[in-house]
């Protein structure tokens, strides 16, 4: 009883995260989304390839069981960043083995629901086994913030540890990886990791063999599930060094366990022994690169980009993590074990992050390797909110995080927010937005922050008509309109000794257009856009800004990716500035860009004046 007094809050704050998490599941509606091909799928395809198809190094028969519940799907083995052969003729798959191992239980368990159910299919696919894999991801999410509050109690307050647990778990984008795309590694590699602080302390306490063995094992399915993560390993090796006396106590303390640093090395391989064993099947080599075509730029890396950028920038879309950094400052105070492994290790983390080709790791909310290294991250934060003594202040900054984390990731279910193809000028429109708007699509697009509301057209500067004697236009639902079949249209060249703009003013680009009914969707990058350009006298491009125009057209609710046609005219717009350096002997160029030739009809265009 007395146990379950002192654990009582910390149990009902994990419960309500697990319902909270739960809750949002099922209204976001993206539990198929596990298995719909992105990474989470490429992690999990090992499971039915290996349990119930037996073609690993094949994948037909999987790859249709697939297709057969995700109709249209690509060939993953026709997909330059998808399945790749190796040399011996087999196919790879790139992703490592850690995830499909520890979702396992989770799989047979969905796998025994079919067979005793009989309403679903046992085929791997089917709704059960992606609802497997989306539990899977909250159950690692809410056991690593077990184990990080565990870690905290060691120096802090068990309500400075709640707080921070909660704010961990609301606050930042782990919840993104729960509840919009679950199956990702990100879930599991926090949880490893925080389980690793724990085993680290352990193990320093007592060095037995099996702590060693835990430590090593735990180690070893961190590397099996994110092989870059293995960095971590320098936050042990780091653990409560405060001067250089205590490294040679450490040394000495190392080698006086040999025993037990043996037992973690061998439960290290042990754990590295699956993915061995795979790569020699499919590749005839112990060792081999998945990732072909990938690559790490070590000369180049993106580290204030990563941190930074709109684009899917950590601290832009999550900015509590700033606490744990100023946090960083008082460790000395209340947790100096945990000062040097952090000094040390996060540079290196953002190095070795930021260094991947693609910095601003895609299909995400925010910097999807941060959330790998939380449960380490929220002791400087957790320092933080132990040096705050106004309860007054402490909980509004907290609560306003939450709120922001949670209602942007909201944003992004409703189609209104997109952070990894986001720019400040977007960011600027959505921000706070319930639903959709022409002025935040603009901005997505163009990359433009939007005049303001209040702004008036000035005068029309250049109206190019459909020209009714041109043969190749054509009447379409009661208007004249312009084919696009090739890659330019509806060009014009404007002078500035013309026109005689000013550098900050406003123009309003617009254009007429129409795609059929029934056009397959096309991705947002290859449809039609229009695009506008300034150059100067010597002919150098001054700005270059561009819209869609599909995405324009019967989009009441303004959604980002929407691109299929609905057979209705529509209008596309923006406003862009004028830039600095347009002057005499400048020139003015709008016209359509279609290069993937996507099947859509323009009518008139429009540039207007806004001052």
């Amino acid at each position: 009883m007395r146990y379950l007094s002192r654990n009582m809050r910390l149990r009902l704050l994990l419960a309500f995260i697990a319902l909270f998490y739960l809750l949002s599941l099922f209204y976001t509606e993206r539990a198929r989304a596990a298995l719909d091909g992105s990474d989470s799928w490429g992690y999990y395809v090992h499971l039915p390839a290996f349990l119930l198809y037996h073609d690993s190094g094949d994948y037909s028969k999987t790859i249709a069981a697939w297709q057969a519940n995700y109709p249209n799907k690509p060939d993953p083995r026709k997909d330059a960043y998808g399945i790749r052969p190796t040399p011996t003729g087999k196919f790879a798959v790139k992703y490592p083995l850690g995830v499909a191992l520890l979702e396992t239980p989770f799989f047979l368990a969905a796998h025994v629901y079919c067979l005793i159910g009989g309403t679903h299919p046992t085929d791997g696919f089917s709704a059960p086994y992606s609802w497997a894999i989306a539990l899977s991801s909250l159950f690692f999410a809410v056991l690593g913030l077990f184990f990080l509050y565990k870690n905290l109690r060691t120096y802090f307050s068990e309500n400075i540890s709640l707080a921070t647990t909660a704010t961990i778990g609301f606050g930042t984008n782990l919840y993104f990886f729960v509840v919009y795309t679950p199956g990702m590694a990100h879930p599991v590699s926090f949880c490893l990791i925080a389980y690793l602080l724990l085993a680290t302390r352990q193990w320093y306490e007592k060095p037995t063999k099996l702590n060693g063995f835990l430590f090593g094992l735990t180690l070893g399915l961190i590397a099996l599930v994110r092989t870059q993560d293995l960095i971590v390993l320098l936050v042990p090796l780091l653990w409560g060094i405060r001067n250089g006396r205590i490294i040679m106590t450490r040394f000495r303390f190392l080698l006086k366990h040999k025993s037990t640093v043996v037992a973690a090395i061998l439960a290290f391989l042990l754990a590295l022994l699956p993915q061995a064993m795979y790569w020699k099947f499919v590749s005839g080599k112990w060792w081999y690169y998945g990732y072909q075509g990938e690559k790490f730029d070590w000369a180049h890396p993106h580290i204030r980009e990563g941190l930074f950028s709109f684009q899917n920038g950590w601290l832009i879309y999550t900015p509590v993590m700033l606490l744990a950094l100023w946090g960083i400052f008082r460790l000395r105070r209340h947790a100096p074990d945990v000062l040097v492994p952090i000094l040390v290790f996060l540079p290196i983390h953002w190095f070795v992050s930021y260094a991947w080709w693609c910095w601003m790791y895609i299909n995400g909310f925010g910097s999807r390797p941060m959330v790998d290294v939380y449960a380490l991250l929220a002791i400087p934060l957790a320092a933080w909110i132990a040096g705050q003594k106004r309860a007054w202040i402490l909980i509004p900054v907290l609560c306003a995080f939450v709120g922001l984390n949670i209602f942007q990731t909201w944003q992004t279910q409703q189609g209104i927010f997109w952070s990894e193809r986001g720019n400040w000028a977007f960011y600027k429109e959505s921000f706070g937005q319930t639903k959709g708007s022409e002025r935040a699509l603009s901005a997505f697009e163009s990359a433009e922050v939007q005049a303001p509301a209040a702004l008036k057209i000035y005068k029309p500067l250049l109206t190019l008509l459909v020209n009714p004697a041109d043969s190749n236009n054509i009447q379409m639902k009661g208007r004249l309109a312009h084919p696009c079949t090739g890659e330019f249209h509806q060009t014009a060249n404007l002078s500035n000794d013309t026109a005689k703009l000013i550098p900050g003013d406003w123009l309003r680009v617009s254009i007429e257009g129409f795609v059929p009914a029934g056009q397959p969707a096309h991705s947002i990058d290859e449809i039609a856009k229009l695009v506008v350009d300034f150059s100067n006298g010597e002919g150098n491009v001054l700005k270059y800004r561009a819209i869609n125009i599909g995405t324009h057209l019967s989009n009441p609710h303004y959604i980002l990716w929407k691109t299929r046609g609905a057979g209705e005219w529509g209008a596309a717009s923006f406003f862009v500035r004028v830039p600095k350096g347009f002057d005499a002997g400048s020139r003015l160029k709008t016209y359509v860009w279609n290069p993937k030739r996507q099947e859509i009809f323009v009518g008139n265009l429009k540039v207007e004046i806004g001052r």
